[in-house]
């Protein structure tokens, strides 16, 4: 592999062990999948989580070994900083809600620490899955090189804003920290081509639908890159909701739909090209089957979590809206997952009080899907005899993730307002 002086620099040692064994990791990572050189990343969205790379126990052999709180601190004291611009959005914890979340008193200093280091480091700390809402100065611009850990974000930063990362665990921060990150994958033009037409032979009616038709083409394509057909275009809000599911169903980094993805081709069967190798129809039973994999008319309602990921201000509205002037069910367990920033918003425009006053609850900075943003004690997995009990939602990524994490007895899953209606009445209708 082709290495600048920079990349050579790091290598040395004299920047510190830990930026060592970045560039070595990702020098690694390159060569396995073939890549001739390095890319400058501009930008990323990170997970940190030094806590949990010490759980792990990572055998001696182990290529992220490196990565421990000696070598965080010692690059510390040598004045390391993250070379790209960088912001981290760990499981981290809402601090306004320690108790209803159940976050002991250890565990609130734990990641207060994680932040402090990640501040240390040159880190912005958002506290929240959706970078892409959050973005000011720094968004990516069209075919800049960038890193994401958060799954559902890759296609949107690829399909949306055409931006060129690959799906990343550990390397997304070992490539902000240098700076660099080893070309192949979607950072390559070739790989940027779709080779799968999907025809939505279903319409849309809301929010929740495209999460559905997202999951059923992830499943269907895997790692490929598809170009939907489709009547009309999913609004912003939505595409979020598509790029969730398409990312929880397979591992899809990339699709490409007119007038939306800036690559994307023209969809007039006239102008597509021969180079898709599978055509796919999604159809009302397909969408059908997935609804009836999490229906249970009747059913008792414990706990309705809305925003995975996580609602910007004006989703936020929305739903405010909708349970303005009513009423939660006692003993029903109401909570929208939403950004910092959404739920300061809404306190400013005081339209949270209608939420709050209907007995929900605003979380932000944390994730029910990693167990530390439920009702309860955080960590099921600490706790096998816990659970949620039966969960009503409006994301299919919530809906298809949840079962083992959070040990929910029953997924339920429908558009915002039958969700808020369950939460009212107690039942699933």
């Amino acid at each position: 592999m082709i290495l600048d002086k920079d990349c050579k620099e790091m290598l040395s040692g004299d920047q510190g062990r830990l930026v060592k064994g970045a560039m070595e990791f990702l020098i690694k990572l390159g060569e396995s999948y073939g890549a001739q050189d390095m890319v400058n990343i501009v930008f990323g969205k990170v997970f940190v989580m030094l806590d949990r790379w010490h759980e792990r126990n990572l055998p001696q052999d182990s290529p992220a070994k490196f990565l421990s709180e000696e070598t965080f601190q010692e690059a510390i004291k040598l004045g390391v900083k993250i070379k790209a611009s960088g912001i981290s959005g760990d499981e981290a914890i809402d601090f306004e809600e320690c108790e209803a979340l159940q976050i002991s008193k250890r565990d609130q200093q734990k990641y207060k620490n994680q932040i402090e280091l990640e501040r240390d480091l040159g880190l912005i700390c958002i506290r929240s899955c959706d970078s892409y809402l959050n973005l000011g100065i720094d968004a990516p611009t069209l075919g800049s090189h960038m890193v994401s850990a958060e799954s559902s974000s890759i296609p949107y930063y690829n399909s949306e804003m055409g931006a060129r990362l690959n799906r990343d665990g550990i390397a997304a921060f070992l490539a902000v920290l240098t700076g660099k990150y080893p070309r192949f994958g979607y950072h390559l033009d070739e790989n940027r081509i779709p080779t799968e037409l999907i025809k939505v032979k279903t319409k849309m009616h809301n929010y929740t639908d495209y999460g559905v038709l997202g999951m059923i083409v992830g499943e269907k394509i895997g790692h490929k890159v598809c170009a939907f057909s489709m009547d009309e275009n999913p609004a912003p809000y939505e595409q979020v909701q598509l790029c969730s599911g398409i990312s929880s169903g397979g591992p899809v980094g990339m699709y490409h739909i007119l007038g939306i993805t800036p690559e994307a081709i023209p969809s007039d069967s006239s102008l597509i090209p021969d180079q898709y190798r599978n055509t796919y129809e999604i159809t009302d039973e397909d969408m059908k089957q997935v609804y009836e994999k999490y229906s249970g008319k009747g059913e008792k309602v414990d706990f309705v979590s809305l925003g995975c990921p996580s609602h910007d201000v004006f989703w936020l509205k929305r739903v405010a809206e909708m349970m303005k002037g009513r009423k939660i069910k006692e003993g029903v367990k109401f909570w929208i997952q939403a950004t910092p920033f959404s739920r300061e918003a809404a306190k400013e425009r005081r339209f949270d009080k209608w939420i709050t006053d209907a007995g929900g609850k605003i979380i932000c900075g944390t994730c029910p899907l990693k167990s530390a943003g439920v009702p309860g004690p955080a960590h099921t997995f600490t706790n096998p005899e816990y659970s949620i009990g039966n969960l009503a939602t409006d994301s299919i990524k919530m809906a298809h993730e949840s079962g083992l994490t959070l040990r929910a007895k029953k997924l339920l899953l429908g558009e915002t307002e039958r969700c808020i209606d369950a939460a009212v009445k107690g039942v699933w209708s």
